[in-house]
């Protein structure tokens, strides 16, 4: 068992009651829960793929002996089903997902409870959830047919009344727990039954009245609450009404079921027998319970007969649904029972009953408002973006009689049942809301004068003629004081004359709704006028000024005329008693506003100062300012959100509605403000009425109402300035009028007439629909000068519609003209074809188009030509697309070929002469003519294209795109730049390759001659297909053949083309030979840019980006720098290649014969050619730009041969002398000779001078290769190769020879190194037994701690030296040296690692050995030194009688004992100090080394 079995555990710990702190118990829980069945149901319903239910139940019988069931399903349990429900404890696990094992905790994955009381939680199952839901479902649509509506409704009422059999059922298993009256003991039962009478003092009768007594108490208490006080609380329905009166005649019928037991029965016979004086009082009791039994059943049958209207005001019940079906029917149901018996509405309670039906009205409104409230004003304020219904409010809301006629009178099959089966806008709801609180006032109404009025309904409450006293006797009585006790206080109900109780709640709910709704017009209102004010402009400074002087003069005029009035009451004063209605008129009639009183402007001091606090602020518009107070308004409104029916907020919502009131009186001051200042100074009427129309949403608004009606009456006024300005300028511009753009003359004129006119009727159908316009005094006279000025503006535009109309039989005449006409052409001197199109007859149409948009009736003949406008037009398109196709074929004939086309004009303007002569724009035949020239015209084209393509094709594309293309040369130059040529090689090749290249182009020029003869032909050809044709087209015309093509046109035409194959020859050679001189030549500039790269580069040691590269792009001929010695030489000699340079260009300028007789040309076209190139001036100048190419290339190659010179010293000085003998200064600066023995191992000054010999030869290989393999010098290439390699070897024979020696140093030195390592690596490998030996070899290791630091000074040079003889002299080293020389570091690696063992295992691994020898050798010591002192004082050189020579022998001898014995000291000392140990003194040792030290 885990944390979740444990959690199981505990609640059901909780349900049964266990106390888990008695021994008992937990002892029981522990062992119930181990059980192995009750553990696996548990497993499976807590693990994955398991039971998703758990059960533990019992009864409380066996609640005590803790008989707990655990089951997986309830099923098939047989103890459940016997069982009554209220028997059982029953305790349930539930899990919505089994895919996994229970979380932990279990808290969040389980679902638990515990069901008691299963009788009632039936019955409010069945009756609060399942019927509802059922009932919701099968509500009748509107789309339902008559059948399945009766269907749904009988399914409905059978449910009803299983429900209610379920409901009674549960109700009598409760009747044994609902026991009112206290219980009848059985020994009171078995006393009354022994004694068959008893008198009043007995014991049993004393205790039957107390219990008689206690049941009065009782029956008191439910009399009470029967005939008390309703509850009134704005919750409660209707229904809570029904099941009100039903609990109440359920707890009546329970009483009385109680009183007619047995038991009670004989209890209250024993008093009856013993006369007690409490059957009295029983008696009282008796007939109240028959007054409520009563009571209570017909309120029941009341009820039950407007149950079902009643149960139709369901919260998602339409209000319209409510106002047109279910009220009405409610009331009918009344009326019919109240046809009957006045009872219920003379007492109060249909009142009572109307005001829950209000109560739940105003839960209908607020579910059909909707549930979630606090979104409504974001939904208000989406319906206001979107417009509709709202936008048709222009005044504060309010609900019109039409509205609600609207609402009720709508057909019966259009009527929404419920809230959710209409889409409708919140806007609309809450209307709906407002409407149905008038239908329901007005039903009330009709149902309340039905019934007699509320003069008939205003009777007390609740009659008190029935009895009311317990004593059993009449009202005519009088009652005994001591019942007075019995009266019950019956509830008072509410007349149907208190409209005011009985509507208050939906009032207060709907007077938030209208103040809601009044808020969401006045919000769309002003938004809707910040979209009309955006182009309104800030009133300018002058305004405000004006404004102010306006307000003073109005003050002051204000202030007169109070003056005026307070004398006038003075002189009256004496007076006023006799003063009449006549003299009151008078006085009223003088102080009347004057027609003019209009024009005096309502601007005051705070719209002024209003305003001037605007302008200051310069970055708001109008707009801008009405758009931050509708924002001021949402925030109110938004952050302020609450319920408007919430009893909790009306406060709350009443300070809301006043600060969203105060801020629109703010924007409309504003707005009003704005409108008189704006209104101060006089506007032209046309700008005033558009600024008046951006205020046409707020324009019925109480507040602005009066402002906006000033401001058109005074625009009203002014409209008589405008009348006449209006025609002072018409009479100033009638006879030259300002006409719009592109418009004809007269329809322009009448256009600009109409526009006076329209601006006139505009502000005139305003003004007549204002009520208050129409009432001034002087309203007629300004309609008759309008009147006046409309009449004289129509007059003029019948004026010129005259004069236009009488123009237009004169124009008819252009459609008889000829289509075409010769014009004469000043550039060509010559006459070209021309439309004869007259200008007048566009005009003529345009005019009539504009009539038409101006509606103006058109006279025949116009109309006429307007029907010809498509055909005009059509032939008018037709003919300039034909004379643009003529043109465009005569710019398709070059001039030099003009006269071979002679012939084919003239056929083309042959067939142009009808339209010149005889077709005019009304013939009928214009389209065959059209057709016929177009023949022509093709036939024409043919001729040209099929020429001009075997031209284009066979002749110019060989001149113009193959010859005269500038890849056409007399040599490929891929072929000359291709290798690196010998002077003599290079002469013949190109000899060859000219020849070869002229025969080429002579063959393609012979291919043009034979093309000549191809279009004499074709010109012949085409001249008799149009003969043969032109002979059959017309017997009018005479035998006259076309002309053939002339031979002088086609000798033009060919001597045309041989020029320019000439030319084109011409250029091809002027062309090759500039090309050779590019690729041979260059300009002096670049020779001197070639000689400063050279030399930087040799003698100054410049970067790579420097490198002289070789032009392979060039024409290369070569030549060899060799050495001559002493003379250095270049073969062959330059001269030679200049020459023949120069050969091959005059090869060149010969080509032309070569070609003249490849194309087959005629002598005289030879001759021609051969003179173009003799005389030819630009040739001559090229060939001279080749005469100087061996100076400049001399000049530059000097500087190569300049530093090859500086190399000299490698063949001319005696390098093997200097090898020998090295002269070096000593420290005082003179000379002394080193001389180098090759056997012997050199010394350090010797290998420094080997070093420094080898850097020098290092440095002049790299100064030899920076020497290029080849200089190019235009296109003279000079190889130095041959020179480089005889200056490298003398080089590499001398370095290899140092190098030789500086390795045999290297050698010696790396043979040491290695020798002294391994002799150390040997005496490691040495066995240490004593004390000596240890101590050498702690010495040899501090001497190998000393090398350590500086172990990088010995190996780095040899290091150095043979890198540097390998990587850098590249001399040959044997494999092991280099390998011994790179394992230095490691080998010396691996001997620190060897003496850090050996140190380690003598001073560890073997100390406690050494220890020992050192105590045993430190013992022996100590004897060895008293010996050596007393030998010293017995035999020593101090013994008296002792020779001189004797002593100093003594001494010596002791002296040398005692080094040694000084030493052997030191040694035991060092080793003790090495161990940590404390070093044994030997003073008499050191005493005896005073001694002799001292001698």
């Amino acid at each position: 068992m885990d944390e979740r079995h444990w959690w199981v555990a505990s609640k059901v710990e909780q349900t049964f009651g266990i106390d888990k702190t008695s021994t008992v118990d937990a002892s029981f829980i522990e062992s119930y829960f181990r059980r192995p069945d009750v553990l696996e149901k548990m497993n499976s319903f807590l693990f994955a793929k398991g039971s998703n239910k758990l059960f533990f139940y019992t009864t409380r019988d066996r609640l005590y002996s803790k008989d707990i069931t655990c089951c997986l399903t309830i099923v098939d349990e047989y103890t459940l089903v016997n069982e009554p429900l209220d028997n059982i404890i029953l305790l349930y696990f539930i899990r919505s997902d089994t895919s996994s094992d229970a979380t932990i905790p279990p808290a969040s994955d389980i679902y638990c409870g515990e069901i008691k009381h299963s009788a009632q939680m039936t019955s409010l199952l069945y009756s609060q959830t399942l019927l509802p839901l059922f009932k919701k479902e099968l509500t009748p649509n509107s789309n339902d047919s008559y059948n399945q509506t009766t269907t749904k409704a009988a399914i409905v009422a059978q449910m009803e009344r299983h429900i209610d059999g379920i409901s009674a059922t549960c109700h009598s298993l409760q009747k044994d727990k609902n026991l009112l009256l206290k219980r009848v003991d059985a020994e009171m039962i078995g006393q009354l039954k022994q004694t068959s009478r008893s008198t009043a003092d007995s014991p049993v009768i004393r205790n039957c009245e107390a219990l008689v007594l206690s049941w009065i108490s009782t029956i008191e208490n439910v009399l009470q609450d029967i005939f008390g006080e309703d509850s009134m609380h704005p919750s409660l329905g209707p229904l809570s009404e029904i099941d009100r009166w039903t609990r109440k005649q359920r707890l009546i019928n329970n009483l009385l079921e109680q009183l007619k037991s047995k038991e009670c029965k004989a209890v209250i016979g024993a008093l009856i027998t013993s006369k007690s004086k409490v059957i009295r009082k029983w008696k009282a009791i008796d007939v109240s319970i028959t007054e409520a039994q009563n009571e209570c059943r017909d309120k029941t049958k009341f009820l039950e007969s407007i149950r079902r209207y009643l149960e139709s005001l369901t919260e998602d019940a339409h209000p319209q649904n409510c106002a047109v079906n279910i009220l009405p029917a409610l009331c009918d149901a009344m009326r019919t029972v109240e046809s009957v018996s006045r009872y219920y509405a003379r007492q109060g309670y249909l009142g009572l009953i109307f005001t829950k039906v209000t109560n739940q009205l105003v839960k209908i409104c607020k579910y059909y408002v909707g549930d979630d409230l606090t979104q409504l004003w974001s939904k208000l304020f989406n319906e206001i973006l979107d417009g509709g219904l709202i936008d048709d409010i222009k005044e504060n809301f309010h609900l019109d009689k039409r509205d609600v006629k609207r609402f009720r009178e709508v057909p019966k099959g259009s009527i929404p049942l419920d809230t959710n089966s209409i889409n409708e806008s919140t806007f609309q709801r809450l209307k709906n809301c407002l409407l149905l609180q008038a239908s329901y006032k007005e039903t009330f109404r009709t149902l309340r004068d039905a019934l007699g009025g509320s003069q008939m309904l205003t009777t007390t409450a609740f009659s008190a003629t029935s009895s009311s006293s317990l004593s059993g006797t009449t009202s005519a009585q009088p009652q005994d004081q001591s019942h007075s006790r019995y009266h019950y206080t019956r509830s008072s109900g509410i007349l149907m004359s208190q409209d005011e109780k009985i509507f208050q709640h939906f009032d207060e709910f709907c007077r938030r709704v209208e103040q809601m709704l009044d808020m969401t017009v006045t919000l769309n209102q002003l938004s809707q006028l910040i979209t009309s004010t955006a182009r309104l402009p800030k009133p300018k400074r002058t305004d405000l000024i004006d404004a102010e002087s306006v307000a003073n003069r109005t003050d002051a005029r204000a202030r007169k005329d109070k003056e005026d009035e307070e004398e006038d009451d003075d002189n009256n004063n004496n007076n006023a008693e006799n003063a009449s209605d006549e003299g009151i008129d008078d006085a009223g009639s003088d102080s009347g506003a004057t027609p003019n009183d209009y024009l005096i402007s309502t601007v005051s001091k705070p719209d002024l100062e209003l305003m001037k606090q605007y302008c200051d602020d310069d970055s708001v518009s109008l707009s801008g300012f009405i758009a931050n107070g509708v924002e001021r308004l949402r925030l109110i409104l938004t952050n302020n959100t609450i319920n408007p029916s919430n009893e909790d907020e009306k406060t709350k919502f009443d300070l809301i509605h006043k600060q969203f009131t105060s801020l629109t009186r703010e924007l409309e001051q504003f707005i009003g403000a704005y409108v008189n200042v704006m209104f101060s100074k006089t506007k032209r009427t046309h700008e005033g009425l558009s600024i008046l129309a951006t205020f046409e949403p707020v324009c019925e608004r109480n507040y602005l109402r009066s402002i906006l009606r000033d401001a058109y009456v005074n625009l009203f006024l002014n409209f008589e300035n405008d009348l006449l300005d209006i025609r002072t300028t018409f009479e100033a511009h009638k006879d030259n009028p300002p006409i719009p753009r592109n418009a004809p003359p007269v329809p322009g004129a009448i256009a600009w007439s109409r526009t006076l006119l329209t601006k006139l009727e505009q502000a005139m159908d305003v003004f007549k629909l204002n009520r208050h316009i129409v009432t001034l005094g002087n309203f007629p006279l300004i309609s008759k000068l309008y009147n006046r000025t409309a009449k004289a503006l129509l007059v003029y535009e019948q004026l010129l519609l005259g004069r236009w109309k009488e123009k237009i039989d004169a124009w008819k005449d252009h459609l008889n003209a000829n289509l075409l006409c010769l014009v004469n052409d000043s550039e060509e001197n010559n006459k070209r074809i021309e439309i004869n199109s007259n200008i007048e007859l566009f005009s003529i149409f345009d005019e009539v188009k504009w009539f038409k948009r101006l509606d103006v009736d058109i006279p025949k003949a116009a109309l006429v030509c307007m029907q010809k406008e498509q055909t005009f037009k059509h032939y008018k398109s037709l003919l300039d697309d034909l004379l643009t196709r003529f043109r465009y074929l005569q710019s398709r004939i070059y001039p030099p070929f003009y006269p071979l086309f002679t012939s084919h004009l003239s056929q083309v303007y042959r067939a142009f002469e009808p339209g010149l002569h005889t077709i005019t724009w009304s013939s009928l035949n214009i389209d065959a003519y059209i057709a016929k020239v177009h023949r022509a015209l093709d036939r024409f084209e043919t001729s040209i294209s099929n020429i001009n393509t075997l031209i284009a094709e066979k002749i110019d594309n060989i001149l113009d795109n193959e010859l005269m293309n500038s890849s056409c040369l007399l040599f490929s130059i891929d072929y000359i730049r291709s290798k690196l040529w010998t002077p003599t090689e290079f002469l013949q090749n190109m000899h060859v390759h000219l020849n070869e290249q002229s025969i080429l182009i002579g063959d393609k020029l012979h291919q043009i001659q034979q093309t000549f003869q191809e279009v004499e032909d074709m010109l012949k050809l085409n001249t008799r297909g149009q003969k043969s044709r032109s002979s059959t087209s017309s017997t009018r015309r005479g035998k006259t053949a076309t002309p053939a093509v002339t031979n002088e046109a086609m000798m033009e035409f060919i001597r045309y083309y041989y020029d320019k194959m000439n030319f084109c020859i011409q250029k091809i050679i002027e062309r090759t030979l500039t090309t050779y001189i590019d690729l041979v030549s260059i300009t002096e500039t670049k020779y001197l840019i070639d000689q400063t790269k050279l030399i930087r580069f040799l003698f100054e040691g410049q970067d790579n980006d420097e490198q002289l590269n070789i032009d392979t792009q060039r024409i290369r001929i070569g030549c060899t720098m060799q050495y001559a010695i002493p003379e250095i030489i270049i073969d062959p000699p330059l001269s030679s290649c200049q020459k023949c340079i120069c050969d091959v260009a005059s090869a060149i300028i010969g080509c032309e014969k070569q070609i003249s007789e490849s194309a087959g040309f005629d002598n005289e076209t030879a001759h021609r050619l051969s003179s173009i190139i003799e005389s030819d001036t630009h040739l001559s100048s090229l060939i001279d730009r080749l005469s100087s190419i061996d100076t400049n290339v001399t000049r530059i190659s000097q500087s190569g041969i300049q530093y090859i010179r500086t190399f000299d010293f490698l063949w001319r000085d005696d390098s093997q002398l200097e090898y020998q003998t090295i002269i070096q200064q000593d420290e005082n600066g003179e000379d002394y000779t080193i001389i180098i023995d090759p056997n012997a191992i050199p010394s350090i000054e010797v290998r420094k001078y080997l070093q420094d010999q080898l850097e020098r030869l290092l440095g002049i290989e790299q100064r030899l290769s920076i020497l290029p393999h080849e200089i190019q010098i235009g296109c003279i290439c000079i190889e130095t190769i041959p020179i480089i390699n005889s200056l490298k070897t003398f080089v590499f024979s001398w370095k290899t020879q140092y190098a030789k020696l500086l390795h045999r140093f290297a050698k010696f030195e790396l043979d040491q190194v290695v020798a002294y390592r391994q002799q150390v690596q040997l005496r490691f490998n040495d066995d240490v037994s004593t004390l000596e030996q240890l101590d050498e070899a702690l010495i040899l290791l501090e001497e190998l701690s000393e090398m350590e630091n500086k172990i990088d000074s010995i190996y780095l040079p040899i290091e150095t030296t043979y890198a540097l003889l390998d990587q850098v002299y590249n001399i040959p080293i044997p494999r092991d040296e280099l390998q011994e020389c790179s394992q230095l570091r490691d080998k010396w690696s691996e001997l620190m690692l060897n003496a850090d063992r050996v140190r380690r295992q003598l001073l560890q691994e073997r100390r406690q050995q050494l220890e020992q020898e050192l105590d045993k050798q430190v013992k022996s010591f100590v004897v060895e030194v008293i010996r050596f002192r007393n030998a010293f004082d017995v035999e020593g050189p101090n013994v008296p009688d002792l020779g001189p020579l004797e002593a100093a022998k003594r001494l010596k001898d002791f002296q040398g004992q005692y080094k040694i014995m000084h030493r052997r000291k030191q040694t035991l000392n060092s080793i003790s100090t090495l161990f940590s140990l404390q070093p044994k003194q030997f003073p008499e040792l050191d005493k005896t080394g005073e001694v002799s030290l001292y001698y």
